[in-house]
């Protein structure tokens, strides 16, 4: 979590953050005691998704849901960085 901050160079408050999902990419990395299944795999039954993972800090786009209808000249995307998954 510390290396993902760093190199990101993002600020400290989001070291919880950080560290969640470190722990979601632990749990979706082979491990050699588990004969190199993913934990994942063995409480799930199944390989886990990877599709969605990116680099934690890196730059995103989100929508503008704030926008008005009238404010055409308003961005409909927002800058941000990635920093997890919303819960759920």
């Amino acid at each position: 979590a510390t290396a993902m901050l760093s190199d990101q160079n993002l600020p400290r408050f989001l070291w919880p953050l950080a560290i969640q999902y470190a722990a979601e990419l632990k749990k979706r990395s082979p491990a050699r005691r588990l004969d190199g299944k993913t934990p994942y795999e063995v409480i799930y039954g199944t390989k886990p998704d990877l599709s969605r993972i990116l680099i934690f800090g890196s730059v995103v786009y989100y929508q503008n849901d704030h926008r008005a209808q009238s404010e055409k000249v308003t961005p409909r995307g927002l800058r941000g960085r990635f920093v997890g998954f919303a819960d759920g």
